[in-house]
């Protein structure tokens, strides 16, 4: 795993240029880490997706889509916020990678702050969604098994 940690120990006043103050004491706002090891890379998200994580939520998935795999799978299981952004952002993630013939299988709780986003902005309806990572690696097998004869 390749951990991408963002945010520790910074806090950022609203319209503020100035340099940001330390709090040692703040645990990250989001961590964001790549698991390569399996058939499809994950990204794991945990803590705060928001706006001041998502140029680098962005540009994790960006790496992993790299390994071309044919598939990225994002788990949102322990993301404990995210907003209309995120969803936006995942939206665009999941087009870019479809132009790249790669497939973004999303994985959240039936509860929670992502699936209450996702739900009252209408992506779970139009977008599939796993429970488990699990599910979402034997989805992208097939998947990406479907790409290819096609």
């Amino acid at each position: 795993m390749i951990p991408f940690p963002f945010g520790k120990g910074r806090l950022r006043k609203r319209g503020s240029v100035a340099e940001s103050e330390e709090f040692p004491d703040m645990p990250p706002s989001m961590e964001v880490s790549v698991d390569e090891s399996r058939d499809y890379p994950i990204v794991r998200v945990t803590g705060e997706l928001d706006l001041a994580s998502l140029d680098r939520f962005e540009e994790v998935v960006h790496t992993a889509a790299s390994l071309s795999r044919g598939a990225v799978i994002v788990s949102l299981l322990e993301t404990t916020y995210c907003d209309s952004l995120t969803v936006s952002a995942i939206l665009s993630l999941q087009g870019t990678l479809d132009d790249d013939d790669q497939d973004l299988l999303l994985v959240m709780s039936e509860r929670g702050t992502p699936r209450r986003v996702f739900d009252i902005v209408g992506v779970t309806k139009r977008m599939c969604t796993y429970k488990t990572v699990a599910e979402a690696t034997l989805a992208a097998s097939e998947l990406v098994m479907y790409r290819r004869k096609a």
